[in-house]
C-alpha cells in the first residue's frame, strides 16, 4: 500500500510523507480485522516485521535518493538501532545527506541514540506521550512489550549516563591545567 500511496503522490505531484512504526497497535489491529471479517495486517513473526519494516525504510530512503521530481519525506520512528544504523548505511552507500529524513523514539528511550544522530547533524525527535494515567500507561507498557530489545536498551542507557556521570565528576575533582 505504501508503494502505491507513493506513485499516486508522483502521478498527482504531491510529496509523499511517511512516519514508520513498528506495530503500534498489534492488538487492537488483530481484534478489528478479525471484527471486520478481514485477514490480520500483523506480521506473523517479528523476523517479518522487521523485514518490513527495513524494507519500507529502504525503499523510501532510495527514493528520496534517487531522481523523482517529488521526493518523500520518511520519519523513522523507531528504538532499533539495526534499523537505524540501516537508514545510515544507505543514506552513506547513495552518498546522500539524510534531508527527507528523520528518526524518533519515545522520550527517555534510546536517548543515546538520539544524542549521537543529532551528533552527526540528523534530524531527531523526541516525542512524550500525555494524558490520563489509564490511557498512558496500557500505552508505554504495549512499547515496552513490542520492543524485545527495550530491557537490553535500558541497561545501556543506564551504563552510558553512569560513565557520563563518572566522567563529569572525575572532571571535577582533578586539579585545572596550569
Amino acid at each position: 500500500r505504501m508503494r502505491a500511496d507513493y506513485a499516486q503522490a508522483q502521478r498527482e505531484g504531491w510529496r509523499f510523507g511517511a512516519k514508520l512504526v513498528r506495530g503500534a497497535y498489534m492488538e487492537l489491529e488483530r481484534e478489528r480485522a478479525a471484527a471486520l471479517a478481514q485477514p490480520s495486517p500483523i506480521h506473523a513473526t517479528l523476523e517479518d516485521t522487521h523485514a518490513a519494516y527495513d524494507a519500507a525504510a529502504a525503499f523510501l530512503v532510495g527514493e528520496i535518493a534517487g531522481q523523482a521530481q517529488h521526493p518523500p519525506a520518511v520519519f523513522v520512528a523507531t528504538h532499533n538501532n539495526a534499523s537505524i544504523e540501516r537508514v545510515l548505511q544507505q543514506l552513506r552507500r547513495l552518498g546522500r545527506s539524510d534531508d527527507g529524513v528523520m528518526f524518533g523514539q519515545l522520550l527517555g528511550m534510546q536517548d543515546a541514540t538520539s544524542y549521537a544522530l543529532a551528533a552527526m547533524g540528523a534530524s531527531v525527535y523526541k516525542y512524550v506521550p500525555y494524558g490520563p494515567l489509564h490511557e498512558v500507561m496500557p500505552y508505554l507498557v504495549r512499547r515496552a512489550q513490542e520492543n524485545s530489545a527495550v530491557a537490553h536498551a535500558i541497561r545501556a542507557e543506564a551504563a552510558h549516563a553512569a560513565k557520563e556521570l563518572r566522567r563529569r565528576a572525575s572532571e571535577r575533582l582533578l586539579p585545572a591545567p596550569a
